[in-house]
C-alpha cells in the first residue's frame, strides 16, 4: 500500500516523505500542547494544523501526478521554509521549536543543494518569521514547561538522526550501484577479451578452458565450468573446462548431466550428494550447430549480477562455439576421403587426439574405438579388378555410416581399414554397436562391378576390433583396437581356411 502511495514520486520526494511527515507529526503534537499550556484559541492551532498534518500528504499527492522532478521537490522545500518561519513566529518565537525548525531546513537544504540552497532556505526562513510577526503582532514568549522543552530537544535530534539514515541509505545505495557497475564493466571486460582471443585460439576445447580461467580470475571464491554437449545425446561432451572445482566434483557434475536435460527455465540447482557442494546450472538457450551450451557456478546461492554475467558469457560461448565449428567443418571438407567421402586418416588422428586430451583432463570423457577391416578385398581386386574393389569400399563406408550415431568420428584409415570412434561410450556401448555391425552388415551380399561391364555379388566380411579408454590408458586405445582386429581377422580365417 505505501509503495503504491509512494510510486510515481521523484527519489527526492520519496526520501524527504518520510522525515517531513514524522517531524511535521511531532511538531503539531508540540504546538498543541503548548496551546494547552497557553490558552490559545482553536484558531491559533488551526494554521499550524492545516500545514503539518495535511500538507505533506498533498504534496506527495501533488508529485506523484507532477512531471516527478527534483525541481518540484526542491521548490516545496523553499515553500517549508517560508511557511516554517511564518509558524515559528505565528507561535511566540517559542525557543527549541523555533530552533528545531531552523536547523531542520538547513539540514535539508545543505544536504540536498549546498550553500546556494542553503542561503535561500534561511532567507525565506527570516521572511517567514518577520512577515508572522507581522501578522501576529511581535508577542515573544521563548520558554515553556519543561516537558515540551525536552519534547523539541527530541524532536529536533530525531529530525537530525532521521536526515542521517536517509542519508546513509542512500549513499550506501549509490556505493552498491557503484560497486556493481565496476563489476558489470569488468564482467564485460573479460567477455570482449575472450571474444578477441577467440580467433587467436584455433582449437575449441583450448578456447572454452581459456574463458573458464578468465572469467574464474574474475570470481576466484566460486568454481566454474563450462560444457558443450550434444543437443539431443546430453551424455556425449564434446568439450569442457574446470577451474577450482575439484576432480571428483568435476566427474560428478558430468555424470547428473549426462542424465539431465536442460529445464524450460533453463536454470537450475543441483547439490552433489556425496561431496555436498551446491551447484547453480544455466543451460544455453539456443543449442548450436546441434551443440549446447553450459555453465556451472559452484555456489549457494547466486548474485543476479552474477546470473547475468553466466548468462552474458553462456551467449557468447554459443556465438564462438558455433562459429568455431563451422570453421572446423570447413577446414575438415578438405580432410574427406575422396572415395567414399567420409572422414580421412587425418580427421580420425584429430578426434583421436581430441577424445585422448578429455579423457585425460576429465575422467568421466570416455571413449571407445572400432577398428574395422573389410577381409579380401586384395582377392577381390585380383578377381575383379580395382572397380569391384572400389565399389566394395564405397558400399561399405555407406552401410557403416548408417549404424553410426551423429556423435561417432567415422571415416576410413587406411586401403581396406575403417575407424569408429565413440565419443561417450564405455566399452560395453561400443561392444553393443559391435554385434550390430556384425549382425546387420556383415555378411550381406554385395553387387560389384567388374571390367568387363558385368557384375558379379560377393559377401562383405568384416573383421572387428575393439578397446575403450574405461579399461585402459587413452593412448594405448587405437592400437589396442587394432590388436584385437587382428585377432578377430585371424579368428575369422581360421574358420575359413580356402582363402588364405
Amino acid at each position: 500500500m505505501f509503495k503504491d502511495f509512494m510510486a510515481g514520486a521523484h527519489r527526492l520526494s520519496r526520501a524527504n516523505y518520510v522525515p517531513r511527515t514524522i517531524a511535521f507529526a511531532f511538531s503539531f503534537i508540540i504546538i498543541a500542547l503548548l496551546a494547552q499550556e497557553r490558552d490559545w484559541t482553536p484558531w491559533h492551532v488551526a494554521l499550524p494544523a492545516l500545514y503539518l498534518l495535511i500538507y505533506p500528504q498533498l504534496l506527495m499527492v501533488a508529485t506523484r501526478y507532477h512531471s516527478a522532478t527534483s525541481r518540484f521537490e526542491i521548490m516545496a522545500m523553499l515553500a517549508d521554509s517560508l511557511i516554517l518561519g511564518f509558524i515559528a513566529a505565528w507561535i511566540d518565537f517559542y525557543l527549541w521549536l523555533f530552533f528545531a525548525f531552523l536547523v531542520a531546513i538547513a539540514l535539508n537544504a545543505s544536504v540536498v543543494g549546498g550553500s546556494r540552497l542553503l542561503l535561500s532556505s534561511l532567507v525565506l526562513f527570516t521572511a517567514g518569521a518577520l512577515t508572522g510577526g507581522a501578522v501576529n503582532g511581535w508577542q515573544v514568549q521563548t520558554s515553556g514547561p519543561f516537558y515540551i522543552e525536552v519534547m523539541a530537544m527530541t524532536l529536533m535530534l530525531a529530525y537530525v538522526l532521521i536526515v542521517g539514515f536517509v542519508s546513509f541509505n542512500q549513499n550506501a545505495r549509490l556505493i552498491s550501484a557503484t560497486r556493481a557497475v565496476k563489476e558489470r564493466n569488468h564482467v564485460f571486460r573479460a567477455l570482449v577479451e575472450i571474444s578477441s582471443s577467440a580467433d587467436l585460439v584455433g582449437d575449441v576445447q583450448e578456447f572454452v578452458q581459456e574463458a573458464v580461467k578468465r572469467i574464474h580470475d574474475l570470481y576466484p571464491k566460486y568454481g566454474l565450468g563450462m560444457m558443450v554437449r550434444d543437443a539431443q545425446r546430453p551424455e556425449v561432451v564434446r568439450f569442457m573446462g574446470f577451474e577450482g572445482v575439484a576432480t571428483e566434483e568435476q566427474d560428478a557434475v558430468v555424470q547428473y548431466l549426462a542424465a539431465t536435460r536442460a529445464p524450460d527455465s533453463r536454470e537450475l540447482a543441483w547439490t552433489d550428494p556425496n561431496h555436498g557442494a551446491i551447484f547453480q546450472i544455466f543451460f544455453d538457450r539456443n543449442p548450436a550447430r546441434g551443440c549446447e551450451g553450459i555453465i556451472v557456478v559452484r555456489v549457494d546461492t547466486i548474485s543476479p549480477l552474477l546470473r547475468e554475467a553466466a548468462r552474458l558469457a553462456l551467449g557468447m560461448l554459443s556465438v564462438h562455439i558455433e562459429n568455431k565449428i563451422l570453421a572446423l567443418d570447413l577446414k575438415y571438407a578438405a580432410e574427406r576421403d575422396p572415395l567414399t567421402g567420409i572422414f580421412n586418416r587425418g580427421r580420425l588422428d584429430v578426434e583421436l587426439d581430441s577424445a585422448i586430451r578429455g579423457r585425460k583432463q576429465h575422467g568421466a570423457m570416455e571413449f571407445a574405438v572400432l577398428m574395422i577391416d573389410v577381409i579380401g578385398l586384395k582377392r577381390i581386386n585380383d578377381k575383379y579388378g580395382h572397380t569391384a574393389g572400389d565399389k566394395l569400399i564405397q558400399e561399405t563406408a555407406a552401410a557403416l555410416q548408417k549404424v553410426c550415431r551423429a556423435t561417432d568420428s567415422f571415416g576410413r584409415y587406411g586401403g581396406d581399414e575403417f575407424v569408429i570412434i565413440c565419443r561417450g561410450s564405455s566399452s560395453t556401448d561400443a561392444e553393443g554397436l559391435r554385434k550390430r555391425i556384425m549382425r546387420d552388415i556383415s555378411g550381406r551380399e554385395i553387387s560389384l562391378p567388374t571390367g568387363g561391364g558385368e557384375t558379379v555379388t560377393a559377401p562383405l566380411e568384416l573383421s572387428i576390433g575393439l578397446a575403450s579408454s574405461s579399461d585402459i590408458e587413452p593412448e594405448e586405445v587405437l592400437s589396442a583396437a587394432d590388436a584385437d582386429m587382428y585377432r578377430n581377422k585371424e579368428e575369422w580365417y581360421a574358420k575359413h581356411k580356402r582363402y588364405r
